[in-house]
């Protein structure tokens, strides 16, 4: 069984290590690899961000274009015509005539 593995490439991977030096290329080398995991995990977090700001402006729009709409609507159901129409049909308003008319004097 000792046979079948060989620690010579093992040996081979950390000897940089063994140097003055190499705990701090070691260490080096970790916060690069952190560094980069932080660049992506940064990337990713933007384009979340950046997708959720898009659906928040799609929304805002349908939200604005009703509004839009709804304000025509208002002021169709508020015209004068519509006004008098109803006035005069449903609660059988009129314009006082002369006989009705009584002149105050101050």
């Amino acid at each position: 069984m000792r046979g079948l593995i060989d620690p010579a490439p093992l040996g081979a991977l950390f000897a940089p290590f063994r140097t003055a030096f190499g705990w701090q290329m070691l260490a080096l080398a970790i916060l690069v690899l952190l560094s980069s995991l932080g660049a992506v995990w940064a990337s990713h977090e933007s384009r979340r961000h950046f997708e959720a700001l898009e659906r928040a402006r799609l929304a805002r729009d349908h939200l604005l274009e009703q509004r839009g709409r709804l304000l025509i609507e208002r002021g169709a159901f508020s015209a004068y015509h519509r006004v008098d129409v109803i006035a005069t049909e449903r609660l059988v308003m009129r314009t006082p005539g002369v006989d009705d008319t009584i002149l105050v004097r101050p």
